[in-house]
């Protein structure tokens, strides 16, 4: 089960989690912080919060909490337990990217939750300040409205000045794209 799928079952009924972070919207690291789904080694490191190397239970409870999504301590080692390979009893960077390799259906479902959870409105479109909040949460503090303007530039194909789910999915794959070329 990977963590968008958890995600998705364990919303909290508070509709303004805590979302945040952001680079330089021209650079592949900005792709990177941008999506949940892609640029795992990204957000490993962001789970790893003590940066030892590997995850426990508590850490991936206080990264899925700032998100807004509370699990028991028994439901964080049971996902612990399903991808820690190794029987450690943490998640290291081979597992973590192992638990979120995903087959296409999968990843559209996975990109449509995220979508789903970064749009806090619930307009469907994400807005400079909703990406901003991502950026945040993902560890970029210094992210500003106007470096989320232009990374929504670069993916606007309406130029409404907000990123559709469409336009959302488009910037997911072709982030993937990149990150798996190494470009």
């Amino acid at each position: 089960m990977g963590f968008l799928s958890f995600l998705s079952k364990k919303k909290k009924t508070d509709k303004t989690p805590s979302i945040s972070g952001g680079e330089n919207p021209s650079s592949r690291a900005a792709l990177s912080s941008v999506t949940v789904a892609v640029g795992f080694e990204e957000v490993y490191k962001k789970f790893d919060a003590d940066g030892d190397g590997k995850i426990s239970y508590l850490e991936l409870g206080s990264i899925l909490s700032s998100l807004g999504y509370e699990a028991t301590a028994e439901e964080l080692q049971v996902m612990v337990k399903e991808v820690d390979s190794d029987g450690d009893g943490f998640i290291d960077l081979n597992e973590f990217l192992e638990l979120n390799k995903i087959d296409s259906e999968k990843q559209v479902q996975d990109i449509e939750d995220a979508f789903a959870i970064v749009d806090t409105s619930g307009d469907g479109f994400i807005s400079p300040s909703e990406l901003q909040k991502l950026l945040k949460t993902l560890g970029d503090e210094s992210s500003s409205i106007s470096d989320c303007k232009n990374i929504i530039h670069n993916f606007d194909c309406d130029g409404d000045g907000l990123i559709s789910l469409e336009e959302f999915k488009k910037m997911m794959f072709q982030g993937s794209t990149i990150l798996q070329s190494g470009n």
